[in-house]
This record gives C-alpha cells, structure tokens and sequence, in this order.
C-alpha cells in the first residue's frame, strides 16, 4: 500500500514458497529464538556457519522472514495492551484505505489487518492505560463514523503463548531446543512465562531503557556491538540483558515469518467460557495446542482470543473440533476470524518508542 511505513507493514499474501528440508529445519529453529548463533543453527540443522547465513540471507530475500522482533511485557512497564474489532459498511475501497491507512500509521498500533468472517477489521494496541485507549477508539469512531457500521474491544489481562510459528510446525520438521548454554542467544534464560496484568512494573533506569530501545529496533544486535554503543563493558550488557529476562521485562526474540509463504493460515478465535470454569484446565489445553500461536485472556464479552495456524480451512476445522473437545466443560460458544492480510505487525511502535525515550 503506497504511502504506509514500509518497516511495518507486510506485503500483499504470497502463494507458498517453494522450501527444502533444510530451509524449514533453519526456520523451526530460528523461530525458537532469532538471537541464535549461526554456529549453534548450523549444529541443530546439520549445516556450517555459512551455510546457515546464506540461506537466511535468501529467505529474507524471499520474503519468508519478513524481521526479527523483540517481544516485550507491557504489563512489566506499566502499561495496557487492548484488542479493537471494527464492522464496516458496504465497502468502499477508498474510505477503507483511509482507515486503514490510520490504524498502521496510528503510534500504538501494534498489529493491523483485513478478517473475513463478522468483523472487518481487526487491531491490537498498546497503550498508557484503559482510558488511554478509549481515548484511540473514540477518535477513530468519530474519524470514521460513516464507514463504521460495528465495534468490539478486549481488554487483554493475560497472554499465555506468544510464537510467531506453530509448534506444530516445528514438530514436523524434529525441531526441538533445550539449551542450558548462558550465552549470548540468552536461551538458558527464556522460559516464555505468562504475562498477565498483575505482574509487577519494573522501574527501568536509562541503561536499561535504551538496551531495550537498540533490541527493539535489532533483536540479534550482537553483545559487542551494543557495548560498544552504549560504551559499556561486555559482562555488563550481557548481565543487563539476562536481569531483564529474568524480571519478565523481555520475553523473547522472535522472527516474524510470512506465514502464507510457509503454507499456513491465520485465524482468530473468540471463546466464551461457562461461569463456572476450570482456569487451569483451559490454560493448560490452549497451551498445549501445538497449533496455537497466540493466547490472550480477554476482559470484555469474550474471554479468549487465540490465534491459530492451519494448513487449509479443513485442518482449521479439525482444529476447531479438536479444541472444543477439550474444552467442552468449560466453554460457552465460540467464534472464528480469517485473517486475510497483515497490515502492520510489530511489538514495537512508534509510541511505545518514544514513551521509553521520555
């Protein structure tokens, strides 16, 4: 789309690129973590240190990886991340693209794109607090009262998955990684706990912020070469880093893929769950769902939003099947998303920038 931030925004859908065996193993591994050496890629993949550039040189190229992405807890840093689902009107390509134009140009708009099911659009912000936000929704309501037939808003108190591949994926090609190595991938460290709303608010000085702020914008920006911007010693950086993990400020380095190009689709789903529920169990069977990418805990009239991968509509269904099944004590009804196409997909804008600058 002319005119839109080209750092952020993915390109139309790609038919399926064509991968072999070492190509998706380099993936599966990548998106475990994309702070990963090439040397350790190269020993869990079965290629030498340059091979593994090479290849992940031509699958930028290709476009399969479209950035690196540094996933942080905003609960940690004292702020709220708030979903927003709009229902439009008879659609007119032009106003269309206006709004859509200002959700991805919009400072906190963390996530953008086109659905086909109930809503037509959907967005994910973060944000300073609730009212922060309803302040954003407000003024795109007004903004764009004649397109907007329909809105929703969740308020999302707990993420408990956040991969940018399907487990499943990686199971397919025997990609596994238990690394207790402390070093400079930080594997040993990232555990990928739940961030809920209730975790406590980090106080950040200014080291810790601008090591966030030079991730956020490199996610495999080398320890030596953050040293040597923030002149400051090897060990200290590298222990910066790993405190952060540990206080759950950082919560992993991931690659964003183009799904589409890997043979996947994305979906949304929206669960409503019976008053009277078992927590644990739900968490535990949405967790343990190899083709669950995403896991939110909604407040609103949904209670979970989860984002699934599948290979065509009849595996999605499967999926649907296999999940209520395990959740047939607990849920109440159940909704699902097509995402069409990405707009804007990062974990770092503008705003949030800015706000770690302040």
């Amino acid at each position: 789309m002319e005119g839109f931030d080209k750092g952020t925004i993915l390109s139309e859908r790609r038919p399926q690129i064509s991968l072999d065996k070492k190509d998706r193993k380099l993936i599966s591994a990548l998106s475990i973590n994309a702070r990963l050496p090439p040397t350790e890629l190269g020993k869990i993949v079965g290629l030498s240190k340059d091979s593994v550039r090479y290849r992940i040189k031509k699958l930028k190229e290709k476009g399969v990886i479209r950035d690196y992405a540094l996933i942080v807890n905003p609960y940690a840093l004292g702020l709220r991340y708030n979903n927003l689902f709009l229902r439009l009107h008879a659609l007119e390509e032009q106003k269309e693209q206006e709004l859509i134009k200002f959700l991805v140009n919009h400072p906190f708009t963390l996530w953008c794109g086109l659905l086909s099911g109930s809503w037509d659009i959907g967005a994910n912000f973060v944000t300073k607090n609730q009212e922060h936000f309803n302040l954003i929704v407000k003024e795109i309501r007004e903004k764009f009262e004649s397109l907007i037939v329909d809105f929703l808003t969740l308020e999302n108190i707990k993420m408990i998955k956040y991969d940018n591949l399907l487990e499943s994926y990686r199971k397919e090609n025997g990609i596994s990684l238990e690394n207790k190595k402390r070093d400079v991938s930080f594997q040993a460290y990232l555990k990928k706990p739940d961030a809920t709303i209730y975790d406590e608010v980090k106080k950040l000085d200014k080291v810790d912020k601008l090591i966030i702020g030079y991730l956020a914008s490199k996610p495999d920006m080398s320890i030596a070469d953050l040293s040597e911007e923030l002149k400051l010693s090897f060990n200290t950086v590298k222990n910066r880093i790993a405190s952060l993990i540990k206080d759950k400020v950082i919560l992993s380095f991931n690659p964003i893929f183009n799904v589409t190009s890997l043979g996947l689709m994305a979906f949304i789903v929206l669960i409503e769950t019976k008053v009277a529920r078992d927590e644990e169990e739900i968490d535990n069977v949405i967790k343990n769902n190899p083709n669950v990418g995403y896991a939110l805990k909604t407040h609103g009239s949904w209670d979970w939003q989860l984002y699934v991968g599948a290979k065509d509509s009849y595996e999605f269904f499967s999926l649907i099947r296999k999940l209520r099944a395990g959740l047939k004590k607990n849920i109440r009804r159940y909704t699902s998303l097509t995402i069409i196409q990405d707009f804007k997909f990062t974990f770092f804008p503008a705003g949030l920038k800015k706000m770690l600058k302040d």
